[in-house]
Formats: structure tokens, C-alpha cells, sequence
């Protein structure tokens, strides 16, 4: 690496700051579950039975039921009298619960299971 002294060029002090390798110190992506990636065009193993692992909180029910209308997670705190960081933790429940990626994922999977009407 080259020395970097109070004279150089921001141009050359980012140049030295990216010269590390882009796939270092990470992480790799896996999927909800945590197992990696799915192949495309493959689902998700769901549990055994095609029900839930647990089953949904009252509180996470209600979220659930306005996500259906599209609310975000600062309406539904606002609706709920939460915080949004508390809505956003119910929904990241509802998200392993269902076994879903989004909130969207999450209300398709809800009247998959005829939890919504």
C-alpha cells in the first residue's frame, strides 16, 4: 500500500482506501432461513405440515392485518400507539413465522393460509 502523507490528493487517499479486495471481511448472503441461497425457481422448505412453526401473537395478527392495507411500519406504530421500531421488530416476527422476505411476502402468506380474508 502506498504511504499516505498530509499532501496527497483525496483522489489518491480513496484509490489507496479501495485497493483492499471488494469481497473481504463479508459476510455471505443467506436466505430467511439461513441456509443460503435457493436455487432459482426453488422454494423455500416450508415445516412439516404446511402450518406454521409457531403460531402468530395477537399483537403480530394485528400488524399483519394492516400490512394487508398497506400501511408502513411508521403508520402501523402511529395505529397501534408503538414506536415504529417496535412494528418493525413484529413484522421481522411475521416474516420468520410465515417464512417470508418482504411484507408483501408476509400478506401473500397470510391469505395462503387463510389467516386474511
Amino acid at each position: 500500500m502506498p504511504s499516505m502523507t498530509p499532501q496527497s490528493s483525496p483522489r489518491r487517499l480513496c484509490s489507496a482506501k479501495s485497493s483492499r479486495s471488494p469481497g473481504r471481511n463479508r459476510r455471505p448472503k443467506t436466505s430467511a432461513n439461513g441456509h443460503g441461497r435457493a436455487a432459482a425457481g426453488v422454494a423455500a422448505a416450508e415445516p412439516p405440515g404446511g402450518g406454521l412453526s409457531k403460531p402468530l401473537s395477537s399483537r403480530e395478527f394485528e400488524v399483519l392485518s394492516l400490512l394487508r392495507n398497506g400501511l408502513s411500519c411508521a403508520e402501523i406504530g402511529f395505529h397501534l400507539a408503538i414506536s415504529p421500531r417496535t412494528a418493525w421488530a413484529h413484522l421481522g416476527a411475521i416474516k420468520r413465522k410465515l417464512n417470508a422476505a418482504t411484507a408483501a411476502h408476509c400478506v401473500a402468506r397470510g391469505f395462503e393460509r387463510k389467516l386474511l380474508k
